[in-house]
């Protein structure tokens, strides 16, 4: 009588194979059941959640605020800018302004400039303020082209100034109309 030893170990085998499809079958079942419930679920504390949470949120931008940005980001242009509207009840225009100096001698010589603008009505206004609070100001008429509007150069005799740091600033005003340098510094000595 022979005793066939392979009929067991095909049984074995078999068992193995239907375990290991079930083992396979829980661990898919539990991934996907138990995984997305918790992905779900904002009160986990799980890696998931915290790289959910990480992500930046997109911003929803109104019509109005692209209409803003786009307004923004037009800057050059070779037509002259249309001054920009304060909202008040009498209603203002802001303006660029630029300025530089040079010394000429014992004298500053002062320039500016309104940007982008032609006007032809109206001055410019150097105010100067330095040490001791000594205050100096100057009006200087607009010399108007077709694209931008210059200040007439101010020639400034420096021997009745205190010596010292001063800061100067050119400014314009017209109706409603409106513009100012940012502040320069210079010595005198």
């Amino acid at each position: 009588m022979k005793i066939n030893k392979q009929k067991p170990k095909k049984y074995k085998l078999y068992i193995a194979i239907i375990i290991l499809f079930v083992l396979i079958a829980g661990a898919i079942y539990y991934s996907l059941n138990i995984l997305n419930n918790k992905k779900d679920n904002p009160t986990n504390n799980s890696p998931t959640s915290v790289k959910e949470e990480s992500q930046p949120k997109k911003q929803e931008i109104s019509n109005s605020e692209l209409i803003k940005n786009k307004e923004e980001k037009i800057t050059n242009s070779d037509t002259p800018q249309k001054p920009v509207q304060n909202k008040k009840e009498n209603p203002t225009y802001t303006v660029s302004m630029f300025t530089s100096y040079e010394y000429i001698g014992k004298n500053i010589e002062i320039r500016g400039e309104i940007s982008n603008l032609s006007i032809d009505q109206g001055s410019c206004k150097i105010t100067l303020n330095g040490p001791n609070n000594q205050i100096i100001t100057k009006n200087t008429e607009l010399l108007p082209s077709p694209q931008t509007t210059s200040c007439r150069t101010t020639l400034i005799d420096t021997s009745n100034m205190n010596k010292g740091n001063w800061i100067y600033k050119l400014s314009f005003d017209q109706n409603n109309i409106h513009g100012e340098t940012n502040e320069i510094k210079f010595e005198v000595k």
